[in-house]
């Protein structure tokens, strides 16, 4: 297999634009909702991953890489553009607490900020609103997005003792969590994880979609004899997958969709080949999904502050989206590469 997935690349950049589209349009006075069912975006991601921390770190730990050491190669690669949103959230919170748009408490503000700030959720019971939505008990109040960061670390953490202390049998791994799966959708229903109210299904939301993913890496020698789809017909698949309006079936259609479509939808992105031309704005994609993940909730909420006429509603979303974009690539091409060697060079080995 290659050392560089640019189809995946391509499958994480539009997961993420439509993430950030559907939270723009979410707030949009119940106009037109792009990409509705976006949440399996962050599926998506969890099962890519998987495919991929297995391919660039199954044999490092095998011979011998210890958790300190993975973990602290994770954190440095996932840090900085986290931080950078964590601090401009820790900033709208505090202008939200004088416009009387959230419930938490100067207090609970910085506890909450201090929690989020070690990738660990705040589940105390509050309410934060955005363009005039209402989104309550979000265990990472600073950058609602972060959620999906701290169940990332649990799998990553399972990841290593799947390798170093289990037979490593991802598969099996894969089939024993697909029971709780079914039982934690049950109980808490569709995309768990992000409040307090759903936080425990999380665990098994991301247990099933990252083993997934290392499940399709261990058996990367089958992937070999899929058809090589064109990028195009890659991205359609994932646009469509995402689109679903799906209605009363959400909850459904979502769990469906997790375990018999985003895992192949991965594997088909694990051999897709691109020109060279398409590679680059794959890698492109790909190198600016995480930061555009990490910044537009944050600035959304602070665009939503200095522009809370109704009335400048849709200006101030589309600005949003700009900001969002234009945030995203100055952290990937200027910030986040200074600010990992910082890290590399401060952490203890």
């Amino acid at each position: 297999m290659p050392s560089r997935f640019s189809g995946l690349d391509a499958l994480r950049g539009l997961a993420a634009a439509a993430v950030l589209l559907y939270h723009a349009t979410t707030f949009n006075n119940g106009h037109l909702l792009l990409f509705p069912s976006a949440a399996l975006a962050v599926d998506m991601f969890f099962c890519l991953s998987g495919f991929v921390i297995a391919h660039a770190y199954q044999h490092r730990i095998q011979d011998g890489l210890s958790l300190r050491g993975f973990l602290r190669q994770r954190f440095v690669r996932l840090y900085p553009a986290y931080l950078m949103g964590l601090a401009l959230g820790a900033i709208m919170l505090g202008l939200k607490l004088t416009t009387g748009e959230t419930t938490l408490s100067p207090g609970e503000i910085l506890f909450a900020t201090l929690l989020n700030a070690l990738y660990l959720p705040f589940l105390g019971a509050h309410t934060e609103t955005i363009f005039g939505v209402s989104i309550p008990n979000t265990i990472f109040p600073a950058n609602d997005p972060g959620w999906s960061l701290f169940f990332e670390f649990v799998a990553n953490i399972g990841f290593f003792y799947a390798v170093t202390r289990l037979r490593w049998q991802p598969l099996i791994i894969t089939l024993l969590i697909l029971p709780c799966f079914v039982v934690t959708t049950k109980l808490f229903g569709e995309a768990p994880g992000w409040g307090t109210h759903n936080f425990l299904g999380g665990f098994s939301r991301v247990g099933f979609s990252f083993f997934a993913g290392v499940t399709l890496y261990a058996h990367r020698h089958l992937l070999e004899k899929l058809p090589r789809l064109p990028a195009w017909c890659l991205l359609l698949g994932l646009t469509l997958l995402l689109a679903v309006p799906a209605f009363r079936l959400h909850t459904y259609y979502w769990f469906a969709a997790t375990i018999m479509l985003v895992p192949p939808l991965v594997a088909l992105g694990a051999t897709c080949r691109l020109s060279e031309r398409g590679a680059r704005w794959a890698d492109y994609g790909g190198a600016l999904s995480y930061p555009l993940y990490c910044i537009h909730f944050p600035i959304l909420g602070l665009v939503s502050i200095l522009l809370p006429d109704p009335a400048w509603r849709q200006t101030a979303i589309i600005l949003g989206e700009g900001l969002s974009w234009l945030a995203a690539h100055l952290i990937t091409r200027v910030m986040e590469a200074p600010l990992r060697r910082f890290l590399a060079e401060k952490l203890p080995a």
